[in-house]
């Protein structure tokens, strides 16, 4: 009885021993004999003897080998073939590998590195993706706080404001104010970024037209009211009008007068006679009329300051004479200046034909605006005029109004004789706009556009040597 139960013990510790062998064996690549861990337990216990340990090991065998999902014995032939199929696929190992010998015919290592690099690479793909979303989605959540943020700070803000300010309708108008000079300063940077982009289409194809056809830059498609002309309205208050004169006089708007005036005139002979050239430009409105006038000359002396102020003093002077009309009275007047460079004015002046048989008078009015800009190397000159004015408004029913935009530039060069000179360039635009239908006076006035254009050149041309010669000593070629 004692050894009955031994034996019923030994078997029910050697039973759960093999079920866990079996489970094992399912995890493993190759195959471990049960029986002898089963048989080594057994026999591991000192208190049987050896008659006993015989008697117990048959009666094991015939218990273990009963086919009860017991796995059958392979030799090491089959285990051989067999172990390369039984590998992981991920390739890793169980704990059992660890422990088999290297020199075990069952004991095989694949090569799957290049599966593990492909493994790898997924999850590090699917990990920066991962963290991509999780980094876009808190930008979005903190962009749509701040948005939150500044608009309950803009509710709180309009409501001191209109405790301040009780009429609500005039905050409203305020803002909507505000808002409009906001979009005007983005519409206007824009312009002045088209503007550049249009002098360069134009440089283009005029170094394209001098290439085939040999011939000058100045065309009669020039006009510098589409190159250096931005739209102005000017107001009535002080404050408004000094901003919108010192957004038309800025030094972006110099340097893109100079630009202009280099391209311009860069293949005209300053070491010869002077050179003034005034060409009708084509225009689709019936109520106006374009001339532009390109000048360049030099002057024999160095004194670029002399040069400079006659050449400043003869562009402001020099639209009162016209080809077969007298002057019969002129009034100008400097309206404003907010800088000492900057100054604002108009004109009016009375013109009477000589050539009629009757009395014709015609009245040509404008309003202008003036800056400069004078360095040790250059001075340049530009005007400029004003779209539309409310303290000072011309009515073209009755008059002609003549808009005036362009510049002048005086700096030492030298020439293509080798002769340093201080040498002048100037480009004017005349904008001429009337009412219809044009009365007969006023056609007649219009007829002679283009040759008092030439005969305004030659005024200025006439007053800087003149004033050249008296200051400075200065003699011109011709």
């Amino acid at each position: 009885r004692l050894r009955g139960r031994i034996l019923s013990t030994n078997l029910a510790g050697a039973e759960g021993r093999r079920q866990s062998s079996v489970n094992k064996l399912a995890h493993t690549r190759h195959v471990i004999p049960t029986s002898n861990y089963i048989a080594m337990a057994y026999l591991d216990d000192g208190s049987i003897s050896e008659g006993e340990a015989d008697f117990d090991m048959n009666l094991l065998s015939e218990f273990l080998f009963q086919a009860d999902e017991m796995p059958k014995l392979i030799d090491n032939s089959e285990l051989q073939i067999i172990a390369p199929a039984a590998t992981s696929t991920d390739g890793t190992s169980s704990s059992d590998d660890a422990s088999a010998s290297p020199s075990s015919p069952v004991f095989t290592i694949g090569n799957d590195e290049p599966t593990d690099r492909k493994a790898k690479r997924r999850a590090q793909v699917a990990v920066s993706a991962r963290r991509h979303r999780y980094r876009k989605k808190h930008e979005m959540l903190g962009l749509r706080k701040e948005v939150a943020d500044l608009t309950d700070q803009l509710h709180s803000l309009r409501s001191k404001h209109k405790l301040l300010r009780p009429d609500g309708a005039v905050t409203e108008t305020k803002e909507y104010y505000m808002a409009q000079r906001h979009k005007r300063r983005q519409a206007e940077k824009l312009n002045e970024q088209l503007r550049r982009a249009l002098v360069m289409q134009r440089r283009f194809f005029t170094s394209i037209q001098g290439m085939v056809l040999n011939s000058p830059i100045t065309n009669g498609e020039l006009n510098m009211s589409t190159l250096l002309h931005t739209f102005t309205h000017l107001g009535r208050t002080a404050y408004a009008r000094r901003r919108d004169y010192l957004a038309m006089c800025t030094d972006s708007k110099a340097d893109l007068a100079v630009q202009i005036l280099l391209r311009e005139t860069e293949r005209m002979d300053f070491a010869g006679p002077p050179s003034i050239i005034a060409r009708n430009v084509p225009v689709s409105n019936e109520q106006q009329q374009i001339v532009t006038t390109v000048a360049a000359y030099a002057f024999d002396c160095l004194d670029l300051k002399t040069v400079f102020v006659s050449a400043c003093n003869a562009v402001l002077g020099c639209g009162t004479d016209w080809p077969q009309y007298t002057t019969a009275s002129q009034n100008g007047e400097v309206l404003d200046k907010p800088q000492g460079n900057i100054s604002y004015a108009k004109s009016a002046t009375n013109y009477r034909s000589i050539t009629a048989a009757d009395a014709q008078n015609v009245v040509v009015k404008s309003r202008s605006l003036v800056f400069y800009r004078m360095s040790d190397d250059y001075g340049v000159l530009v005007w400029d005029f004003a779209d539309q004015d409310d303290l000072y408004p011309i009515k073209p029913d009755k008059t002609i109004k003549r808009d005036l935009i362009g510049a002048a530039m005086v700096r030492r060069e030298l020439c293509h004789d080798g002769v340093e000179r201080v040498v002048y360039r100037s480009i004017c635009t005349k904008l001429h706009s009337f009412s219809l239908p044009v009365a007969p006076e006023i056609s007649n006035y219009l007829q002679k556009t283009e040759e008092g254009a030439k005969v305004c050149g030659d005024t200025v041309f006439s007053y800087i040597r003149e004033r050249a010669m008296e200051v400075g000593k200065c003699m011109v070629r011709v």
